[in-house]
C-alpha cells in the first residue's frame, strides 16, 4: 500500500513538472524599460538632431496605432523637415500587438523611403538604413544614421 502512495507521488511531481515547463513557469519575467529615461539615454549617446513629438492622437490617425493598448508610447520626427530622423518606442499591453505595431513601423519605414528616394538622396539613404525591431512587448522604430546601434541597444535592454 505505501508502494503505491509512493508512485502516486512521484507520478504527481512528474506531471507537475511537465506541466509547469509546458505552461512556461520556468520563463523569465519581462523586463520593464522606462522609454523616456531610454529615449533621454539614446540622445545623449547618438547624434539625434532635435525631434518633435508626434502626439497620440496623430499616431492614431496617420499611423493607425491604437495608443488604448499601449502601456508607454513616445514618438519623436525630426524638427526641422531637413532630415528624416523619427523614433518610435512603445511598449504594449501584450505581444500579439507588438507584432502588429511592429507590422506598422515597418510599414512607416517604407512611406518614408518612398519620399525621399526620388526628391532627396542624401535622406533616402539614412531612410534605408531604419529599423523596426520588437521584443514581447516593446517595438522600436529607428530612423536615423545611428539607426543599428540604436535598435542594438533598445534589444539589449530588454534582454
Amino acid at each position: 500500500m505505501m508502494k503505491n502512495h509512493r508512485k502516486i507521488a512521484v507520478h504527481i511531481l512528474l506531471l507537475a513538472a511537465v506541466l509547469s515547463l509546458i505552461c512556461g513557469c520556468e520563463s523569465k519575467p519581462e523586463k520593464n524599460l522606462n522609454l523616456v529615461d531610454f529615449y533621454a539615454e539614446l540622445t545623449d549617446k547618438y547624434k539625434i538632431p532635435e525631434m518633435v513629438e508626434i502626439s497620440p492622437r496623430k499616431a492614431e490617425l496617420y499611423y493607425g496605432i491604437d495608443v488604448e493598448k499601449c502601456c508607454q508610447l513616445l514618438l519623436r520626427r525630426n524638427m526641422d523637415g531637413q532630415s528624416v530622423d523619427e523614433v518610435w518606442l512603445i511598449q504594449t499591453a501584450n505581444a500579439p500587438e507588438a507584432e502588429r505595431l511592429l507590422k506598422t513601423a515597418q510599414s512607416r519605414m517604407e512611406q518614408i523611403c518612398r519620399e525621399t528616394e526620388n526628391y532627396f538622396p542624401d535622406r533616402y539613404a539614412v531612410a534605408r538604413k531604419g529599423k523596426a525591431v520588437s521584443a514581447g512587448k516593446y517595438v522600436g522604430l529607428f530612423v536615423s544614421e545611428q539607426a543599428d546601434e540604436m535598435a542594438e541597444e533598445f534589444l539589449k535592454q530588454l534582454k
